[in-house]
């Protein structure tokens, strides 16, 4: 049996509402970087983290930020990460 990717499948429309704003995506990356919940580097907590400004997250408990883009190659680009996850799925 010959089985298609979800490549083959995905159509402009479908992406465009799985991705819809930058919020989505940077979220994305936070769940694929970071499966459950996350251990703050500065605490010794295991805490919930919440957007925050620039594009980062801030621990609830301290207010330590994290960058899911960090060391990715979403990192340090001033390209809208909706663009940049239709380059890698489309182009």
């Amino acid at each position: 049996m010959n089985k298609k990717s979800l490549m083959t499948k995905l159509t402009l429309k479908d992406f465009q509402k799985m991705f819809p704003d930058d919020d989505t995506c940077l979220n994305y990356i936070l769940n694929i970087k970071y499966p459950g919940r996350i251990d703050c580097p500065r605490g010794e907590k295991n805490g919930l983290f919440h957007p925050s400004s620039r594009k980062t997250y801030a621990c609830d408990h301290c207010g330590y930020p994290i960058s899911p883009a960090a060391n990715t190659v979403f990192d340090h680009s001033s390209i809208p990460f909706t663009i940049r996850f239709y380059s890698l799925l489309f182009i």
